[in-house]
Order: C-alpha cells, then structure tokens, then sequence
C-alpha cells in the first residue's frame, strides 16, 4: 500500500510540475502576443492631435478623453474634422473602413497616415499646409 501512495506522490508531483511549466509557458506566449499586436482588437489607439481625437471621439458617441480601441476605429465609416486646428494624423489608419474623410481647414502638412486608408472615396484637405503626398 506504502509503494502505491509513494508512486502516486511521484505522479501528482510531475503533474505540478508540468502544470506550473504550461501556465508559465502560456503566460510568455500571451505576453508575445501582445507585445506583438497579435492581440490587439482592444488595444487602446493613441491619437497625439487633441482636435483629430476630439472629432473622433465625437464621431464614436464617446466622452472626450475615453478610450478609444482599433475594434471602435474600424467601425467609423464618416469623420468630419473640419477646422479644428489639426495638426497631426497620427492615430488615423486605424480607422481602416473611413469612406468620408473631411479634414478641410486645419494645419495639417504630412498625410502619409492615410496611405492605409483604401476604402476612402471621398477626401477633402483644402484649406490646409501640406508639404508630402
């Protein structure tokens, strides 16, 4: 009976130990996962440019200074953001299904943030600086 309880130690104590090395094994994995981008439909968007932010805010039906996640940037289709003062884009490809851009009258000089943006069909940008196609 003695041998029984001994070898049924040896077992319980291998599976702890293979339990503690798949749970710390599948931490780093998440861990990579977000560092990555891997998992990221909830990764929070930092949008630099306090007009751009606040028409997309406004757009999404959010309070200003929420956060705003990739999953709630692909579900705009129409941005109005026009004459706020805006000077950087930075933020912007992720809204990747935008139709309508409107970003007439601000001071904005570099668009290359819109090169992702291929559903646009309308842009408009007069009224503005800019400097790189």
């Amino acid at each position: 009976m003695l041998k029984i309880f001994k070898r049924l130690g040896s077992v319980i104590s291998r599976f702890k130990v293979r339990s503690v090395t798949l749970f710390l094994l599948l931490s780093v994995l998440y861990l990579w996962f977000i560092a990555s981008g891997v998992v990221s439909a909830q990764e929070v968007v930092n949008i630099r440019d306090p007009g751009l932010r606040a028409a997309i805010a406004e757009a999404l039906n959010k309070a200003p200074g929420e956060a705003i996640t990739r999953a709630e940037m692909g579900t705009l289709v129409e941005l109005p953001a026009l004459d706020r003062g805006i000077t950087d884009l930075h933020g912007i490809e992720f809204a990747i299904n935008l139709t309508v851009l409107n970003l007439n009258f601000n001071n904005i000089s570099v668009i290359s943030a819109l090169a992702s943006l291929t559903n646009l069909t309308t842009l408009n940008l007069g009224g503005n600086n800019i400097s790189d196609i």
